[in-house]
């Protein structure tokens, strides 16, 4: 990743462009996935910069639902 160094009024500033993530797992359960039941799915995001925004999307009979998730912390790159 390239880091750029900008001399703005005596004052360093660093600019960091955006980067992909470097890696990306969805994790899921051992047991087969049934239908109609309930289940949790874990996606895993790391080494993106900025932190990488992760949605879910359900689809039933060609209709997209956007699912509620949640951010438990920005990890490093792995």
């Amino acid at each position: 990743m390239t880091v750029l160094l900008l001399l703005i009024e005596k004052r360093l500033c660093s600019i960091l462009p955006a980067a992909r993530p470097t890696s990306v797992v969805i994790k899921a359960p051992a047991d087969p996935l049934v239908e109609g039941r309930k289940t949790r799915l874990e996606c895993v995001a790391a080494g993106a910069y900025p932190s990488a925004v992760i949605s879910w999307d359900m689809t039933i009979a060609g209709r997209s639902k956007l699912l509620k998730s949640t951010v438990s912390k920005a990890l490093p790159a792995l």
